[in-house]
């Protein structure tokens, strides 16, 4: 097209807008960018900026939602890119389904920064088929942002944060997310359960400890399950751990959470090569998980100590769906 051809179509979209024409987010983002572009904005503004805060009221939108659609849509593009450089085809922007939000686009930007490529490949397209919820991708976020200890690339000219293999934090916490990807990936079946009524999985969850008890203790993750309208609901408690070469601290640990849920496991990621079940409580499921499948070395089984402190282990995980 030519720049007046451009111009006369940005000219044609905006009104139709300002006269409630719907448009989607991908289509809106995408005009913001041929305006930026274009410099279609020079004509009635001194900058882009002051030209996207006339255009808001216009629109009924706020402006910060129009820099997110903006944001959202550049980001995809690239995305698009560098997915179909690698042999992933997704379709384009203004063939995005309505159904694919642009928050869900900002939290793959934010994970591209963590996952492991593969991993992303994965997560980036049931984003696009809209085969992931987005409670289930920002607790996937929530699983990774640790590794990042806060840091943000904020602002032009600031560099975005890189992992380092060699910190020991950062370490851990890719190990628990990548734990925690592969479980939400592959469904529920590691439980004994393959298709249950409800199955949620959740990250970080401290119960609240009964009068009796010692000092709080969190788990890295724990799966409700409930196999079908009329059963119970059962709690899987999990320890995520680099090996299975497990410390005396890490054994009173597993005790310690035992009654705080139905069954308990331990997991560690697909690379890990150091397997040793003899320190592990005979009760505690093994398990590897991975990106593309989870292996279960020994299922978890109840123990007489199991179960007692579920309540608590609930009001915990309704303060985390509070959170939400």
């Amino acid at each position: 097209m030519t720049t007046s051809q451009i111009t006369q179509q940005i000219n044609t979209d905006l009104v139709s807008m300002a006269k409630g024409e719907a448009r989607s987010w991908a289509q809106i983002g995408l005009l913001l960018d041929q305006v930026d572009h274009s410099g279609y904005w020079q004509k009635s503004s001194g900058s882009f900026t002051e030209w996207l805060k006339a255009l808001s009221p216009s629109l009924n939108l706020k402006e910060a939602s129009l820099w997110r659609y903006l944001t959202a849509a550049r980001y995809y593009q690239e995305l698009r890119k560098t997915l179909i450089a690698s042999g992933v085809s997704i379709p384009s922007l203004d063939e995005l389904s309505d159904k694919v939000s642009p928050e869900n686009i900002e939290i793959l930007s934010k994970l591209a920064r963590v996952m492991p490529d593969d991993v992303f490949r994965k997560i980036a397209q049931q984003v696009v088929a809209s085969t992931v919820t987005r409670a289930e991708l920002r607790e996937t976020w929530l699983a990774y942002r640790p590794v990042l200890e806060g840091r943000t690339a904020r602002g032009k000219g600031v560099a975005v944060p890189k992992i380092n293999p060699a910190d020991s934090f950062q370490s851990e916490s890719m190990l628990e997310a990548q734990v925690f990807t592969a479980l939400s990936a592959n469904g529920s079946e590691w439980t004994g359960i393959e298709r249950p009524d409800r199955y949620e999985l959740f990250m970080h969850v401290s119960p609240e400890p009964p009068l009796n008890a010692r000092q709080r203790f969190t788990f890295d993750a724990v799966a409700a399950v409930r196999a079908h309208k009329s059963a119970p609901l059962t709690f899987h408690g999990i320890e995520i751990k680099g090996s299975y070469l497990i410390s005396r601290s890490t054994y009173e640990l597993l005790e310690r959470q035992t009654p705080f849920c139905d069954f308990l496991w331990v997991a560690t990621h697909g690379r890990t090569s150091e397997l040793s079940m003899e320190c592990i409580p005979e009760h505690v499921g093994l398990m590897i998980a991975d990106g593309n499948s989870i292996q279960v070395i020994r299922p978890a089984q109840r123990s007489q100590q199991s179960g007692h402190y579920t309540g608590e282990l609930a009001k915990g995980l309704l303060v985390k769906v509070f959170a939400r």
